[in-house]
């Protein structure tokens, strides 16, 4: 597993490994139709991803897909919890989205900490 910064499609194969190391199924969603990459389930919980990479990039870079986002949210429903994952070196900056907007989940390093999904 990787710990520094990863590109594109690398974060996206990084993240289903992460989600699968937590017992979640997962499946690559395409895009642009949708608004996740990766949709994650296992009993009792469904996850929507969505993966950004980034070396400097913080949330405020995705503000406008957060806004577009919650505006959908509100008016229809996700078919599972809709997270942004932003992968950054090191480590993974989390957020779930709501209609409401975005709230931080813990900054997750790999090489400090096991399973945090």
């Amino acid at each position: 597993m990787s710990t520094g910064w990863l590109a594109g499609r690398t974060a996206v194969r990084e993240a289903i490994h992460i989600l699968a190391g937590a017992g979640y199924s997962t499946e690559r969603i395409a895009k642009p139709v949708n608004f996740f990459d990766i949709i994650a389930w296992k009993p009792g919980h469904v996850l929507c991803v969505v993966v950004h990479s980034s070396k400097k990039s913080r949330l405020t870079t995705f503000s406008g897909y957060v806004r577009l986002a919650a505006r959908s949210l509100s008016s229809g429903p996700c078919p599972g919890e809709l997270q942004l994952w932003l992968c950054r070196s090191p480590g993974w900056d989390r957020w779930v989205i709501s209609a409401g907007g975005a709230a931080p989940i813990e900054h997750w390093d790999p090489a400090v900490r096991g399973d945090a999904v």
